[in-house]
């Protein structure tokens, strides 16, 4: 391998993402290369040593990275929409308990009114029509 094809793989071999047998080229160049040996000694300390001497993103890539971020923070944030099934479903479920409740108001004011169960159990013990039990007085005495 050339000096021009060792350069840019540098940075890979550091961080260890070459594969692996880029990175046997890359370790032979540099055991025979005394000058990409000492640029590799350059950009491991400037790397280790030096923070602010590592290349920093652009404003454009900066922007384009809050964007996305922006996005996808939205998109977690959002409400989930409602499935086609929801609406109509809760639409007929509030419709059927609201027609229920007017058939029972409706059922419990047009009926007929009845005795007490406790008048209705003493005439059917006594074997007489209800109407009697109701109209009879209590005899003197």
């Amino acid at each position: 391998m050339s000096c021009e094809t060792i350069e840019p793989e540098l940075i890979g071999y550091q961080f260890a993402t070459l594969s692996p047998e880029v990175r046997v080229r890359v370790e032979a160049h540099l055991a025979a290369c005394p000058a990409c040996l000492q640029s590799y000694f350059a950009l491991k300390r400037a790397l280790e040593t030096e923070p602010d001497a590592l290349p920093r993103p652009s404003s454009a890539a900066r922007a384009r990275l809050r964007s996305a971020v922006a996005t996808q923070i939205a998109q977690r944030n959002a409400p989930a929409p409602w499935r086609w099934w929801e609406r109509p479903f809760a639409f007929t479920t509030a419709a059927a308990v609201a027609f229920s409740a007017m058939v029972g108001t409706f059922t419990i004011a047009t009926a007929e009114p009845s005795a007490p169960l406790s008048i209705a159990r003493r005439a059917a013990a006594a074997d007489r029509p209800l109407l009697a039990l109701r109209t009879t007085k209590p005899a003197p005495g």
